[in-house]
């Protein structure tokens, strides 16, 4: 749809299913209706809108400069860590809510609320997004195979590289795996504040979401810092913080645990929103869309198994060795960034750094 129609009307789309889906799963618990099926099947169609995490970034990366293309990615994950952050807040204030027959059909109660709720913030967006100016066409970027950055000359030679490759392959990792160590970690601390330190599910809820809420300083600070050091060298630097934060999980106190949170946590987000800026750096016009769709099928994915492994998973291995291959996991997207940095450099910035050196030579 977003190479035959317009961005406009895939984002309609993605909001209707997400209104019909929290509408089927609100109305599952009423009198009439009382059906798990309708629940599930609610579940199911809202789990479509998903697909926001490959149409947002290539909405991005077609029409957002190079310069500005990293900080644009930054506030967009910081709006999507926001509202998981909003999440456990807002579903904390749900509880409270008491129980309700509306007209003697419709159930309202802390089950059906989340479903009521979002339904409405659906309604919301669908009105800002009929009544937005005119969405730009997206390009047509099926022929030739330079770089999206617009570089020509050595892109095709590169292309072919087994360099290229990897780096296009860490690219993908490093916005993938982030997203599965911030679900795996959110899972995992519902039920060790609950069960270890015997938390309240309200108290926790709101734990993790001041936990979150750094995410909107550290992305702000990384979309600034963006105009100041390349992509690459905010990844390594992150990923660093990354690993050191995670080794706090495994022992010590509440205080320890979620200190060591406030650094893992907005980590995550940057080391993702910056894989996901460099991708459309150094690939090629003609792969953009499909690497963005790939991003996006590879977080999708990574958030499912996270919810298995933060709970059964969590249960099977216990608390020591979950937080031990968390750490393993970051280990692995520094050692491939390493591998990959040179591949890294967005090809305009290689190009300048080309016409310096020759600059110099001649002088």
């Amino acid at each position: 749809l977003l190479t035959k129609k317009s961005f406009k009307l895939v984002f309609i789309i993605q909001s209707v299913l997400g209104l019909l889906g929290n509408l089927l799963y609100a109305t599952a618990g009423a009198p009439a209706v009382g059906s798990a099926a309708v629940a599930v099947a609610g579940r199911i169609v809202a789990g479509m809108v998903c697909s926001y995490s490959f149409t947002c970034p290539s909405f991005i990366a077609n029409f957002v400069s190079e310069r500005h293309r990293t900080a644009y990615m930054q506030f967009l994950y910081m709006s999507v860590y926001f509202g998981v952050a909003l999440g456990p807040t807002i579903g904390a204030f749900l509880t409270g809510i008491g129980e309700y027959e509306v007209g003697g059909i419709f159930l309202v109660n802390m089950n059906t609320a989340p479903g009521w709720f979002m339904a409405g913030a659906y309604v919301v967006y669908i009105a800002v997004v009929v009544w937005s100016p005119q969405f730009p066409e997206i390009p047509d970027n099926s022929q030739g195979g330079e770089r999206a950055s617009g570089c020509e000359g050595e892109g095709g030679h590169r292309m072919q590289s087994r360099g290229y490759k990897f780096a296009i392959f860490t690219c993908v990792l490093g916005t993938s795996l982030p997203a599965f160590l911030d679900s795996a970690w959110e899972t995992a601390t519902i039920a060790i504040s609950t069960e270890t330190f015997m938390w309240s599910e309200k108290k926790t809820g709101f734990v993790i979401s001041g936990v979150l809420g750094t995410i909107l300083v550290a992305n702000s600070l990384a979309g600034y810092l963006s105009y100041k050091f390349e992509d690459r060298k905010i990844i390594l630097v992150t990923v660093v913080l990354l690993i050191a934060s995670s080794f706090f999980f495994v022992a010590g106190g509440t205080a320890a645990y979620f200190g060591a949170a406030l650094v893992y946590m907005p980590a995550v987000s940057i080391v993702s929103a910056s894989f996901s800026s460099v991708t459309t750096k150094i690939c090629a016009k003609s792969q953009l869309m499909f690497l963005q769709t790939a991003n996006g099928i590879g977080l999708q994915l990574a958030l499912f198994l996270a919810a298995i492994y933060g709970t059964s998973g969590l249960l099977l291995v216990g608390r020591i060795n979950f937080f031990i291959s968390l750490t393993a996991l970051c280990i692995s997207i520094a050692i491939c960034t390493c591998i990959a940095f040179r591949e890294l450099k967005p090809p305009r910035q290689h190009t300048e750094e080309l016409s310096d050196k020759s600059l110099e030579m001649m002088a």
